[in-house]
């Protein structure tokens, strides 16, 4: 049983108690560990395996979060004035919309429906055809300014008008049929929005970087899918050179040393 030192600082007090908790799960948690490494439990190929997915995981995390702070210098101003400029919806023109929300069971929306309230201009009218065509709905009532929406959706809203009808499906088996109850002009200054479009411009330079590595270290690495069985592999990228039995071995022992060294 490894001998597991208390702290000497006291823990009476109660801005303490998070604290003590955080080093109670630790100290819970090493001694789960400890024991179930004595019962050799970490040779087990399924744990094995999630030390390997974790290691990895960790490294590619690691490693991308280094490409990200490599990336270019952070944007100028020129950058961030060019675009606020193409980007009036967001920005000098940004629109607050006043939205009353119709959620539905998206096996109900139909073409027949679709065309119904294709002529609705209200709420009430839009709540009168759901029940003329027996669905049941709910309903909320919210605003969003433009810079609130999905970037993907902006465009929708962008050519909206009050009255008109948005039709979102979701993974859920919902849909929302989502009114545009009011619009109001609602521009944002380029002093207020700087910030904002710095930070998005520098993770856009940030994700290039990850993403122009990963298009060259695919263009040169042989990557082979294998699909289910009766389906033909895949492969893709330049032919690696086969190592020599004697490298094969030592990736083996690399291997096991850098699971070994995890636990």
């Amino acid at each position: 049983m490894a001998d597991l030192a208390a702290s000497p600082r006291p823990y009476d007090s109660e801005t303490n108690t998070t604290q003590r908790q955080a080093v109670d799960a630790l100290i819970d948690q090493y001694l789960l560990a400890q024991e179930a490494q004595a019962k050799g439990l970490d040779q087990e190929p399924a744990v094995v395996s999630a030390i390997r997915n974790a290691r990895r995981r960790i490294l590619a995390e690691t490693f991308a979060t280094q490409l990200a702070n490599t990336a270019p210098q952070p944007p100028s101003s020129a950058d961030i004035e060019e675009y606020y400029r193409r980007n009036p919806a967001l920005f000098s023109q940004r629109r607050l919309y006043s939205l009353i929300i119709f959620t539905v069971d998206s096996a109900a929306v139909t073409s027949a429906l679709l065309e119904t309230i294709g002529h609705t201009t209200s709420a009430d009218a839009l709540g009168k055809a759901l029940k003329r065509h027996a669905v049941p709905f709910d309903t909320q009532r919210l605003e969003r300014t433009a810079d609130e929406l999905p970037l993907s959706e902006l465009s929708q809203y962008s050519a909206a008008s009050v009255g008109d009808v948005l039709v979102a499906a979701h993974a859920n088996g919902t849909s929302q049929l989502i009114q545009i109850a009011g619009i109001e002009l609602r521009p944002k200054p380029l002093d207020s929005a700087r910030a904002g479009i710095e930070r998005y411009l520098t993770q856009l330079h940030s994700t290039a970087a990850i993403e122009a590595y990963l298009a060259h270290a695919r263009a040169r690495s042989r990557i082979s899918y294998y699909l289910e069985e009766g389906s033909r592999s895949h492969t893709t990228g330049a032919p690696v050179p086969a190592k020599p039995q004697s490298a094969v071995a030592e990736s083996a022992h690399n291997r096991d040393a850098d699971i070994a060294a995890l636990n």
